[in-house]
């Protein structure tokens, strides 16, 4: 089967925002119901979500630490995050829109930096696909790992800068 349709078919802007509303739902409730993910930090639940290799190494962890133990078993998964995430913004944005649109999530700027919060329930995410599936509670273990971590440690151990 050709690669980029299969690739085609899981990323798409629908999909994406199934799993940047996981993700921010899994982020909130790991702060217990107090903050939503900033704008910024959720640029890196698609980029993260749908590699592959970081998807299972994420999966495969339990918390705390899922990023700290995801990276001491695989030190190559910060690479190329960095370049992952500009080339996936355009698509992250659009993801975002479309969960907004559907109100699923929402932008809170009561604070001091604009934070995505959930506002409705979660997408419907009985998927049948193996893949689809993996992707799914990836973006949730991106959402708690997240959580756990300041920004300056998250952008020490993805090897990012915003």
């Amino acid at each position: 089967m050709d690669l980029r349709f299969e690739q085609s078919l899981l990323q798409n802007d629908a999909f994406s925002a199934v799993l940047l509303s996981t993700a921010v739902r899994s982020f909130y409730d790991q702060k217990d119901r107090t903050a939503g993910i900033p704008l910024m930090l959720s640029l890196l639940v698609l980029p993260l979500s749908y590699h592959r290799e970081t998807a299972e190494a994420l999966v495969s962890k339990r918390r705390p630490s899922l990023f700290a133990k995801a990276i001491a078993a695989n030190r190559n998964l910060p690479l190329g995050v960095q370049k992952r995430m500009e080339d996936m913004t355009e698509m992250s944005m659009s993801a975002l829109r479309l969960a907004i649109g559907s109100c699923s999530l929402a932008i809170d700027d009561t604070g001091a930096s604009l934070e995505i919060v959930p506002v409705g329930p979660l997408p419907p995410s009985s998927f049948a696909s193996p893949d689809a599936k993996l992707l799914h509670r990836a973006a949730k273990c991106v959402g708690q790992g997240i959580a756990e971590v300041s920004i300056e440690q998250l952008c020490q151990f993805l090897m990012v800068r915003f």
